[in-house]
Protein backbone atom coordinates (compact mmCIF):
# COMPACT_ATOMS: atom_id res chain seq x y z
CA UNK A 1 0.00 0.00 0.00
CA UNK A 2 3.01 2.07 0.80
CA UNK A 3 4.55 2.02 -2.97
CA UNK A 4 0.82 2.78 -4.03
CA UNK A 5 0.63 5.74 -1.83
CA UNK A 6 3.77 7.11 -2.89
CA UNK A 7 2.76 6.65 -6.71
CA UNK A 8 -0.55 8.47 -6.46
CA UNK A 9 0.28 11.06 -4.18
CA UNK A 10 3.41 11.84 -6.19
CA UNK A 11 1.59 11.72 -9.46
CA UNK A 12 -0.10 15.65 -10.30
CA UNK A 13 -2.16 13.65 -12.86
CA UNK A 14 -4.12 12.08 -10.14
CA UNK A 15 -6.77 14.51 -8.44
CA UNK A 16 -8.03 12.27 -5.98
CA UNK A 17 -8.18 8.44 -5.16
CA UNK A 18 -11.55 6.28 -4.72
CA UNK A 19 -10.77 2.87 -2.50
CA UNK A 20 -13.33 -0.29 -3.68
CA UNK A 21 -12.75 -3.46 -3.57
CA UNK A 22 -13.15 -6.42 -6.36
CA UNK A 23 -14.27 -8.64 -3.73
CA UNK A 24 -18.03 -8.89 -3.81
CA UNK A 25 -19.86 -8.42 -0.22
CA UNK A 26 -16.55 -7.34 1.10
CA UNK A 27 -14.49 -4.17 1.26
CA UNK A 28 -12.01 -5.17 3.70
CA UNK A 29 -12.62 -8.12 6.15
CA UNK A 30 -9.29 -6.97 8.36
CA UNK A 31 -6.23 -8.70 8.83
CA UNK A 32 -5.72 -12.25 7.83
CA UNK A 33 -6.13 -14.93 10.81
CA UNK A 34 -2.97 -16.80 9.63
CA UNK A 35 -0.96 -13.63 9.58
CA UNK A 36 -2.30 -12.71 13.39
CA UNK A 37 -1.47 -16.02 14.26
CA UNK A 38 2.42 -15.83 13.90
CA UNK A 39 1.93 -12.60 16.45
CA UNK A 40 2.02 -15.47 19.19
CA UNK A 41 5.41 -16.69 19.29
CA UNK A 42 6.80 -18.41 22.58
CA UNK A 43 8.73 -16.61 25.29
CA UNK A 44 11.43 -14.80 23.89
CA UNK A 45 14.65 -13.25 25.75
CA UNK A 46 14.07 -9.67 24.95
CA UNK A 47 12.02 -7.15 26.71
CA UNK A 48 8.28 -8.52 25.15
CA UNK A 49 5.66 -9.37 27.28
CA UNK A 50 2.79 -12.08 26.40
CA UNK A 51 -1.00 -10.52 26.42
CA UNK A 52 -3.31 -12.62 28.35
CA UNK A 53 -4.68 -13.83 25.00
CA UNK A 54 -0.88 -15.09 23.79
CA UNK A 55 0.51 -12.32 21.76
CA UNK A 56 3.75 -10.89 21.37
CA UNK A 57 3.57 -7.42 22.89
CA UNK A 58 6.77 -6.36 20.43
CA UNK A 59 4.98 -8.31 17.49
CA UNK A 60 1.62 -6.57 17.73
CA UNK A 61 3.55 -3.33 18.46
CA UNK A 62 5.15 -3.45 15.17
CA UNK A 63 2.26 -4.07 13.26
CA UNK A 64 0.18 -1.54 14.70
CA UNK A 65 2.89 1.14 13.90
CA UNK A 66 3.35 0.15 10.59
CA UNK A 67 -0.50 0.70 10.32
CA UNK A 68 0.00 3.85 11.83
CA UNK A 69 2.33 5.09 9.64
CA UNK A 70 0.51 3.82 6.29
CA UNK A 71 -2.74 5.64 7.54
CA UNK A 72 -1.52 8.60 8.79
CA UNK A 73 -0.31 8.91 5.42
CA UNK A 74 -3.54 8.79 3.64
CA UNK A 75 -5.47 10.90 6.19
CA UNK A 76 -2.72 13.72 5.44
CA UNK A 77 -2.59 13.31 1.79
CA UNK A 78 -3.35 16.25 0.25
CA UNK A 79 -5.67 14.92 -2.60
CA UNK A 80 -9.09 13.58 -1.00
CA UNK A 81 -9.18 9.76 -0.71
CA UNK A 82 -12.95 8.23 -0.45
CA UNK A 83 -13.62 4.92 0.82
CA UNK A 84 -16.37 3.26 -0.86
CA UNK A 85 -17.74 0.89 1.66
CA UNK A 86 -19.66 -2.47 0.11
CA UNK A 87 -20.09 -5.55 2.12
CA UNK A 88 -17.86 -6.22 4.95
CA UNK A 89 -15.61 -3.29 6.87
CA UNK A 90 -13.83 -4.92 9.73
CA UNK A 91 -10.87 -4.25 12.16
CA UNK A 92 -8.19 -3.18 9.72
CA UNK A 93 -10.56 -2.33 7.01
CA UNK A 94 -12.34 -0.07 9.51
CA UNK A 95 -8.93 0.87 9.92
CA UNK A 96 -8.55 2.00 5.98
CA UNK A 97 -11.82 3.47 6.26
CA UNK A 98 -11.75 6.00 9.05
CA UNK A 99 -8.49 7.63 8.00
CA UNK A 100 -10.25 8.46 4.05
CA UNK A 101 -11.12 11.82 4.28
CA UNK A 102 -15.25 10.88 3.22
CA UNK A 103 -16.69 7.65 3.23
CA UNK A 104 -19.60 6.65 1.66
CA UNK A 105 -21.17 2.58 2.09
CA UNK A 106 -23.83 1.16 0.00
CA UNK A 107 -27.61 1.02 1.71
CA UNK A 108 -27.89 -2.46 1.87
CA UNK A 109 -28.02 -5.43 4.71
CA UNK A 110 -24.64 -7.31 3.84
CA UNK A 111 -22.77 -3.41 4.41
CA UNK A 112 -21.59 -3.71 8.24
CA UNK A 113 -18.62 -2.17 10.14
CA UNK A 114 -17.06 -3.14 12.95
CA UNK A 115 -14.13 -3.10 15.46
CA UNK A 116 -13.95 -6.77 16.30
CA UNK A 117 -10.29 -6.78 17.23
CA UNK A 118 -11.59 -7.04 20.92
CA UNK A 119 -12.89 -10.41 20.49
CA UNK A 120 -8.64 -11.39 20.11
CA UNK A 121 -7.91 -9.84 22.90
CA UNK A 122 -6.97 -6.62 21.08
CA UNK A 123 -7.87 -2.57 20.15
CA UNK A 124 -7.45 -1.35 16.92
CA UNK A 125 -4.14 -0.87 16.44
CA UNK A 126 -3.61 1.77 13.83
CA UNK A 127 -4.97 4.66 14.71
CA UNK A 128 -8.72 3.79 15.46
CA UNK A 129 -8.67 4.23 18.88
CA UNK A 130 -8.22 8.06 18.53
CA UNK A 131 -10.13 8.30 14.43
CA UNK A 132 -13.19 6.24 15.87
CA UNK A 133 -13.81 8.94 19.55
CA UNK A 134 -13.60 12.01 16.79
CA UNK A 135 -15.84 10.83 14.10
CA UNK A 136 -18.53 9.27 16.35
CA UNK A 137 -18.20 10.65 20.06
CA UNK A 138 -16.54 8.49 22.71
CA UNK A 139 -19.77 6.25 24.06
CA UNK A 140 -20.15 5.16 20.69
CA UNK A 141 -16.28 4.29 19.74
CA UNK A 142 -16.04 2.49 23.58
CA UNK A 143 -19.42 0.31 22.58
CA UNK A 144 -17.91 -0.40 18.91
CA UNK A 145 -14.71 -1.73 20.24
CA UNK A 146 -15.36 -3.09 23.42
CA UNK A 147 -18.25 -5.06 21.79
CA UNK A 148 -17.11 -5.63 18.33
CA UNK A 149 -20.75 -5.12 17.01
CA UNK A 150 -21.67 -4.86 13.58
CA UNK A 151 -22.85 -1.64 12.91
CA UNK A 152 -25.34 -1.53 9.63
CA UNK A 153 -24.79 1.13 7.31
CA UNK A 154 -27.73 2.98 8.11
CA UNK A 155 -26.76 2.98 11.92
CA UNK A 156 -23.34 3.99 10.83
CA UNK A 157 -24.57 7.20 8.71
CA UNK A 158 -26.74 8.12 11.73
CA UNK A 159 -23.77 8.08 14.12
CA UNK A 160 -21.71 9.98 11.79
CA UNK A 161 -19.27 6.93 10.69
CA UNK A 162 -20.09 7.48 7.30
CA UNK A 163 -21.04 10.54 4.89
CA UNK A 164 -23.52 8.94 2.20
CA UNK A 165 -25.31 5.95 2.10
Amino acid sequence: MEATLDTLIGDDAVQGVVLISKKPGCFIAGADINMLGSLKQPKRSDNSIEFPCGFCSLLVQEVSRNGQIVFERVEKNPKPVVAAISGTCLGGGLEVALSCHYRIAMKDKSTILSAPEVMLGLLPGAGGTQRLPRLIGLPNALDMMLTGKNIPAQKAKSMGLVHQL
